[in-house]
């Protein structure tokens, strides 16, 4: 294996190439395939951004349990989105808690599309642009 470090584009550490499996983080050291990796950075970035609460309720989580207590919730549907829509300006740390949770009202159109954008002060439009700068 041939291992070459590379600047994270979303976090602040460099993650090691391997041809092989894909990426290795140097500071977790877990190995993941790329959209692996692309899924991870999605949210990281986007409960880091959103300072790891819920825009809408304002549910306080913590990195240490962003995953468990927090969904970073395409606000486009990944699938309509070029490349995924696997960027920040596409998704909204939404809480996974109360009932129904804040990630169940977007899932079911409570919250619609329009008021995530707002409250991660983004647009479909800029989703788009960026989506299309993802390989």
């Amino acid at each position: 294996n041939i291992w070459v470090n590379r600047p994270c584009n979303t976090q602040p550490h460099i993650l090691q190439y391997n041809e092989t499996c894909g990426q290795r983080c140097a500071i977790t050291g877990s190995c993941m395939n790329k959209k692996k990796q692309v899924r991870k950075h999605f949210r990281d970035a986007v409960f880091a951004r959103d300072k790891y609460r819920c825009v809408m309720c304002g549910h306080q989580s913590s990195p240490e349990k962003a995953e468990e207590e927090l969904d970073a919730h395409h606000v486009a549907d990944r699938h309509d989105m070029p490349n995924g829509g696997y960027v920040k300006e596409n998704g909204a740390s939404l809480c996974k808690h109360g009932n129904p949770s804040c990630h169940e009202k977007a899932e079911t159109g409570e919250l619609t599309t329009a008021q995530l954008y707002h409250k991660i002060g983004s647009s479909y439009e800029l989703a788009i642009e960026n989506s299309n700068k993802l390989k």
